[in-house]
């Protein structure tokens, strides 16, 4: 489809709305948990309360049977007004309504979820005395346009089926994502092609990207010969005698090909692309976390992508303790769970990633950061051990 025509499918009003309502939702869900409630500046109103409510508001207060929630941002003397289905203690609001926001200077209007970011972000900066969060607000709007981009293109069908099949829509159907995140779809480092082709809401499945790496430079923890050769280049890409094939997620391979550290190993022949190839990967609902039916693993990958808040790499600490903490578990947990026949955690022994020892400490944790994979037991593996 021509990029005008996906332009202008994907500006569908019933999208616009729709995400933007979800959007609202997780936002004020986040920010009433957050910041109203323990400030007492959050309250659940009687519908007779407010008479200088706006009459929209009021008559879905009295046709809705809905109650009024009231959001003090007291840094701008102002109010934020909505109808929800009732109180909450967890903080979790089903609004009915758009929210309406009143200032000294203006009476109340409408906010769309630009707009109420802003409020929101201008009153916790005076709060804290910092500046705006343009960070932030670029986030929450992100996040917006990959919510809009999934509920008009995804591919998740409606009946999910049984086992392992429904098992893989499941983690691909979350096209909302936390309820109390600010920004829960942001994706910053995907391009909206990216985003059509490794978002789990698609219904995306590809294949890993691979690179021939030396053995001596191949670190890794918890993996014998046996469990190496699971991550073998498929057939088709030849790996050069003296060397293994390490996967890569096929996104955070053009991310590394364009690194100087990694362009120079490949100058040198120490590193050497193979291309992408073998049986299809799909992502969990975290994104960066493969699933592949009949693998005893999940690989979950590092990809330089912020997604929510964070930069998914593998932390060269992590790779070490993810696996560590796997063992902890492991001997602690296994005789009690020997009472609840059925129930299995999913542990992270082992992780494999590229090493050059020699190389200054900044260029050899990129490395290993950049390449780490990690290994999660699959549902595979955990049902043939029980």
């Amino acid at each position: 489809m021509p990029s005008t025509a996906l332009n202008h499918h994907y500006r569908d009003k019933r999208w616009e709305d729709l995400a933007d309502q979800r959007g609202i939702e997780a936002l004020l869900n986040c920010y009433c948990r957050d910041i109203a409630t323990p400030a007492g500046e959050l309250q659940v109103a009687p519908i007779g309360k407010g008479q200088s409510w706006p009459q929209a508001l009021r008559v879905k207060l009295a046709t809705c049977n809905a109650s009024a929630l009231l959001v003090q941002l007291p840094e701008l003397a102002g109010e934020l007004l909505l109808a929800v289905a009732g109180d909450s203690l967890a903080g979790n609001y089903r609004f009915q309504s758009v929210p309406f926001f009143k200032s000294p200077s203006r009476g109340w209007q409408v906010l769309d979820m630009a707009r109420l970011a802003r409020v929101l972000l201008q009153n916790l900066a005076r709060r804290s005395g910092q500046p705006f969060n343009a960070e932030l607000y670029q986030q929450i709007l992100g996040s917006g346009e990959v919510m809009r981009r999934i509920l008009c293109y995804s591919q998740v069908p409606a009946d999910w089926g049984q086992g392992l099949t429904g098992y893989r829509w499941s983690e691909q159907a979350l096209s909302f994502g936390h309820r109390y995140h600010p920004a829960p779809k942001a994706r910053e480092g995907f391009s909206e092609e990216d985003t059509l082709q490794y978002s789990p809401e698609m219904g995306a499945g590809f294949a890993l990207y691979y690179f021939a790496v030396q053995r001596r430079d191949l670190r890794s923890r918890g993996l014998d010969a046996e469990d190496l050769e699971t991550l073998a280049a498929p057939p088709g890409l030849e790996v050069p005698a003296g060397f293994m094939a390490l996967p890569v997620h096929p996104w955070q391979a053009r991310y590394l090909m364009r690194q100087a550290f990694v362009l120079e190993a490949i100058r040198s022949g120490r590193i050497q692309p193979l291309g992408q190839g073998g049986s299809i990967f799909y992502p969990t609902a975290s994104v960066r976390t493969l699933y592949q039916p009949g693998n005893p693993f999940f690989y979950k990958f590092s990809t330089h992508v912020r997604l929510t808040n964070c930069v998914r790499k593998n932390a060269y600490y992590e790779l070490e303790s993810a696996v560590v903490l796997s063992q902890v578990l492991r001997e602690h947990l296994e005789p009690m769970l020997a009472d609840y026949p059925g129930f299995r955690l999913m542990y992270e022994p082992a992780y494999v990633t590229l090493d050059f020892t020699e190389a200054e400490d900044a260029r050899r944790q990129s490395l290993m950061e950049g390449f780490g994979l990690i290994l999660r037991n699959s549902w595979s593996l955990c049902w043939r051990q029980g």
